[in-house]
C-alpha cells in the first residue's frame, strides 16, 4: 500500500463498498453524476456516535529517518459498521518535516461514488503550536468529476472532494477526517475489505475497527502477519480491532510478479469461500439471460455457416471480438452487473462482462455449453493464496465446450486468428468459473511455446567491390503473437510503420536506406503474420568489422538485476523467440560449427553455427520456462544472464573466406581463424518490452482502486 503524495495520489477510502481491482469488471449505465449532483452528496458533519476517539500519536519518533516524502505519518485510522447503511470513517494526520513535504501534499483529495455513497467531511485541522491555523469551512471543498480510466475506455462516474491547503508550512501537522455512508447495492448488505496493516512510508499508529451486528457471520483471513484481532461482544454489535504501532515502510523492487504481495493485511468478508462468491455472481449474470429474439436471430445466422458447431462458434466470437466494441460506463450498482445481451448488441457496445455475456448468450442460443468466468489479469495464481471476495477480480472471460473440448474466450479481444479450439487460452492462469456448483478456481492452462511465436530471418548479402551491402528481414508471427502484431497493424499507418522499422535499424547502420515499405502477408486461417523488409547499406563495415546481435531476443528478456534482490524478479513468460542470421559472400567460408546451451533458472537457451559454402549462418533461440525467480535463484540467474549477453552478439570481420580458418570446433567465447575473427562479445542488455505493473495492492493509503 502506497501513501497519499499530494497532488498525485489520492487520500481516500480502505471502504468495504470500495470497488476493489473492479474497474474493467463495472458495468454500462447513464451518465448522470456531475459536479452539481455531487453538491448534493456531500457535507460537513461530525462523526457517527459509534466512531472510536483517538488520540494524536507524538511525532517525536526514530521514524522521522524514514520519512523520505517529507512527511511522517502519525495516524492512518479506519472504522466500520456494517449496518443499514454501511458507515466507512477514516481519519489521516501527517506532519510536514520540509518544504519538500509541504510540496507533496498541498491539497486533499477524496473520491467517492454519488450514487450509492454520501461523503461527510468531519474535520480539516492544520495544527501548528497545538493551535488550529486553518478554519476550515464548506467553501473550501470543490467537487470535480475526474475519470481516471479514460485512456482505457471506462467512465466510473466517480466525483473528487478537493480541499486545498492554505498557508502550509513545515512542522505543520494536518489532521482531517471523513466518512463514505452507503454501500454497492449489488452486493446485498454484505461485508467485504481487505484492511492493509503497512504503507509505503512509516506511520506512527495504524488502527482498524470493524463493527458487525452480532449475528453477521465474518470470515477473517490475515496474510503476512500474525496480528490477531481483539474482539469485544457488546448489545447488538461485535467489534473487532487491529492496532499496530511505529509501522516501518514496506519496500518494493520493480518488476516483481503481479502474484507477489508481501504487504501484511487483513481479508475480512461476508463470503466465506469460493462458492459463496460463485453463486453471488452467478446471479448477477443469469439474472440478464432473458430470451431475446434479436439472439436468436444472430444465432441462426451463425448456424447456417457450413462447418457445423465449431464453424458456428469461431463465427460466433469474431463477431463480439471484431464488431462490439469495448466501452465501459461504469456507474452505481451496476458495477458489476452485465447488461442484458439484447441491449449490448443493439448498442454495440460493452465492457468485458457485458461482451462476455453477449458471446455466452449466442453460443448457448447454438446449443454450446458456455458460461461467463471472471479472471484477475495482474494476480493470476496469486488468487490461490487470497481470501475469497467478489473484488478480486477484474476481468471476464468466457468458458465454453465446443465438441468435447474446453476452451477460454476473451471476447475482448480482436482480430484473432486460426482456429477456435486451437487458439492459445488466455494467459490468466485462475478463472472463477460461473457454473452451478463452482467451488474453487479453475486452472487455466498455459501456451504451449514449443513452437517459436517469433521467427526473425535476418539475411545479409556483403557487396563486393564497393557495392553496397543488401540486408532482408523476415519475421513470422504465430498464434497469440500473429494476434498481437495484427491488432498492431490495424492500428498503424503503413507509413508509420515504415518509418519506425528503418529507425530502428539506423540505430547501427545510420546509411542504410529502404528498398521499399514492409510486406505484410497475414494467413489469419492458419493465424500466422510474416512481414517483410528489405534495406541498403553504403557502409557494412566499421574499421573492418561489424557488430551483429539477436536483437530480437534480446527485447524479450528479463531487467537485469543484482543477485542479491530479495524478491522474485518477474520474467516475460510464456515467451519462445528464434532468430536467424545469414550472412552471404563471394566466396566460400571455412569454418567449424559451433553450439551453445545455456540453462537459466527460469529460461533455455541455445547457440549454433553452421557454414557452408558461400553462407554462414547463426540461429538463436530463447525460451521461457517460469514467470519469475526466486530470490534463492536470483544468483544464479544473474550469471546465466551473464552468459546470455556474450552469447546473444558477435563481432564480424571483414575477410571472410581465409582458406587458412581451421575446420574443427570453436572455443566457447571465440569464433576465429587465420584471417578471419568472429568474436562473441557482451552487449548492454535491452530493457524488456513486457512490464509487469506494481501489484495492485499497493495503493494510497485510503485510496481505491
Amino acid at each position: 500500500m502506497v501513501l497519499p503524495a499530494g497532488n498525485r495520489n489520492i487520500p481516500v477510502r480502505l471502504s468495504p463498498t470500495a470497488i476493489v481491482g473492479l474497474a474493467a469488471l463495472l458495468l454500462c449505465a447513464p451518465l448522470t453524476a456531475t459536479a452539481q449532483s455531487g453538491a448534493r452528496a456531500w457535507t460537513v458533519g461530525p462523526p457517527g456516535a459509534w466512531v472510536r476517539p483517538q488520540a494524536l500519536p507524538s511525532a517525536d519518533t526514530p521514524l522521522r529517518a524514514a520519512a523520505d516524502s517529507g512527511r511522517l505519518y502519525l495516524l492512518v485510522d479506519h472504522q466500520v459498521r456494517v449496518g443499514t447503511p454501511v458507515s466507512d470513517y477514516h481519519r489521516f494526520a501527517w506532519t510536514a518535516l520540509s518544504t519538500a513535504g509541504v510540496q507533496n501534499a498541498s491539497e486533499i483529495q477524496v473520491r467517492f461514488d454519488p450514487a450509492y455513497e454520501r461523503l461527510v467531511i468531519h474535520h480539516v485541522r492544520l495544527l501548528r503550536e497545538g493551535k488550529d491555523v486553518f478554519s476550515f469551512r464548506p467553501a473550501d471543498v470543490r467537487v470535480i468529476q475526474q475519470e481516471r480510466s479514460l485512456d482505457e475506455q471506462i467512465y466510473s462516474g466517480e466525483l473528487t472532494a478537493v480541499i486545498f491547503l492554505r498557508d502550509l508550512r513545515p512542522g505543520d501537522t494536518l489532521d482531517y477526517a471523513y466518512s463514505l455512508d452507503g454501500a454497492n447495492p449489488i452486493i446485498s448488505g454484505a461485508y467485504d475489505d481487505e484492511l492493509s496493516l503497512a504503507y509505503d512510508a512509516p506511520v506512527r499508529l495504524v488502527r482498524h475497527v470493524v463493527q458487525v451486528p452480532a449475528g453477521h457471520s465474518l470470515s477473517i483471513a490475515p496474510r503476512n502477519t500474525r496480528i490477531v484481532p481483539t474482539e469485544e461482544a457488546s448489545g447488538a454489535w461485535r467489534t473487532y480491532t487491529w492496532s499496530v504501532t511505529d509501522v516501518p515502510a514496506t519496500a518494493a523492487d520493480d518488476d516483481e510478479p503481479g502474484w507477489f504481495d508481501p504487504d501484511p493485511r487483513i481479508g475480512v468478508s461476508s463470503f466465506g469461500s469460493w462458492a459463496d462468491v460463485a453463486d453471488w455472481a452467478r446471479g448477477l449474470f443469469d439474472e440478464q439471460l432473458q430470451p431475446s429474439p434479436e439472439i436468436t436471430a444472430l444465432a441462426n445466422r451463425f448456424r447456417a455457416v457450413p462447418g457445423g458447431p465449431r464453424a458456428a462458434a469461431a463465427e460466433a466470437t469474431r463477431f463480439v471480438q471484431d464488431e462490439v466494441r469495448y466501452l465501459g460506463i461504469e456507474m452505481g450498482p451496476s458495477s458489476h452487473q452485465p447488461h442484458p445481451p439484447a441491449q449490448v448488441l443493439r448498442q454495440r457496445f460493452g465492457d468485458c462482462k457485458d461482451k462476455a455475456l453477449l458471446l455466452v448468450a449466442v453460443l448457448r442460443e447454438l446449443g454450446i455449453d458456455a458460461v461467463p468466468a471472471l479472471v484477475d489479469t495482474e494476480r493470476r495464481r496469486g488468487l490461490d493464496a487470497e481470501q475469497p471476495s467478489p473484488f478480486a477480480f477484474d476481468h471476464a472471460i468466457v468458458q465454453a465446450v465446443i465438441d468435447g473440448r474446453t476452451v477460454w474466450i476473451d471476447a475482448t479481444e480482436s482480430d484473432m486468428g486460426g482456429a477456435l479450439e486451437d487458439r492459445d487460452p488466455p494467459e490468466f492462469e485462475r478463472a472463477l468459473v460461473l457454473r452451478p456448483g463452482t467451488r474453487a478456481l479453475t486452472t487455466i492452462p498455459l501456451p504451449d511455446t514449443r513452437e517459436p511465436g517469433v521467427v526473425l530471418k535476418e539475411t545479409i548479402t556483403i557487396g563486393r567491390d564497393g557495392r553496397p551491402t543488401r540486408l532482408d528481414a523476415e519475421t513470422t508471427f504465430r498464434r497469440t503473437e500473429a494476434d498481437g502484431m495484427r491488432s498492431h497493424l490495424a492500428t498503424t499507418p503503413a507509413q508509420e510503420l515504415a518509418k519506425s522499422y528503418l529507425e530502428d535499424y539506423a540505430r547501427d547502420f545510420p546509411d542504410i536506406k529502404a528498398l521499399g515499405a514492409p510486406v505484410v502477408r497475414d494467413d489469419r486461417a492458419r493465424n500466422v503474420v510474416v512481414v517483410s523488409e528489405s534495406y541498403e547499406v553504403t557502409s557494412f563495415w566499421k574499421n573492418g568489422k561489424r557488430d551483429l546481435r539477436a536483437w530480437s531476443i534480446e527485447n524479450h528478456l528479463p531487467t537485469r538485476v543484482g543477485a542479491t534482490r530479495a524478491t522474485p524478479l518477474a520474467v516475460p513468460h510464456p515467451m519462445h523467440v528464434r532468430h536467424e542470421l545469414v550472412v552471404r559472400a563471394d566466396a566460400a567460408f571455412h569454418l567449424g560449427k559451433y553450439d551453445a546451451h545455456i540453462d537459466g533458472q527460469a529460461f533455455a537457451f541455445t547457440s549454433a553455427l553452421r557454414a557452408s559454402g558461400r553462407e554462414m549462418t547463426l540461429v538463436f533461440d530463447y525460451r521461457s520456462l517460469a514467470d519469475s525467480v526466486l530470490p534463492e535463484g536470483m544468483k544464479a540467474h544473474t550469471q546465466a544472464m551473464e552468459r546470455l549477453d556474450d552469447a546473444l552478439s558477435f563481432v564480424l570481420a571483414s575477410d571472410l573466406t581465409s582458406p587458412d580458418a581451421p575446420q574443427e570446433g570453436w572455443a566457447e567465447t571465440t569464433l576465429a581463424g587465420g584471417a578471419l575473427s568472429l568474436t562473441l562479445a557482451a552487449v548492454l542488455a535491452i530493457v524488456a518490452a513486457v512490464r509487469v505493473r506494481r501489484r495492485r495492492s499497493r495503493e494510497a493509503v485510503g485510496s481505491r482502486q
